[in-house]
């Protein structure tokens, strides 16, 4: 739709969620990794997945060093929202 979005993903002891422009995407009670080794982060690359890279613009990309609440996503949004 060639809009800006924000993108938030959590993961943490209460689930992990996806957020996309402040509102609750989806959501799962798996709250750890299943990664077999914590050697790196893929932006915009899913291997599994039948189109492997994402098609577009990334920008701004955060890492926190712990899990956020959950309304953190909404807040995120409001904070960074252009114009």
């Amino acid at each position: 739709d060639n809009q800006w979005r924000q993108v938030v993903h959590g993961l943490g002891a209460s689930g992990n969620a996806l957020y996309v422009d402040g509102q609750l995407a989806a959501s799962s009670p798996t709250s750890a990794s299943t990664f077999t080794s914590q050697n790196g982060a893929l932006i915009g690359r899913a291997p599994a997945a039948a189109s492997p890279f994402f098609n577009g613009r990334l920008d701004n990309v955060v890492f926190y060093d712990g899990a956020l609440a959950a309304p953190a996503g909404g807040s995120l949004y409001r904070q960074g929202r252009p114009g």
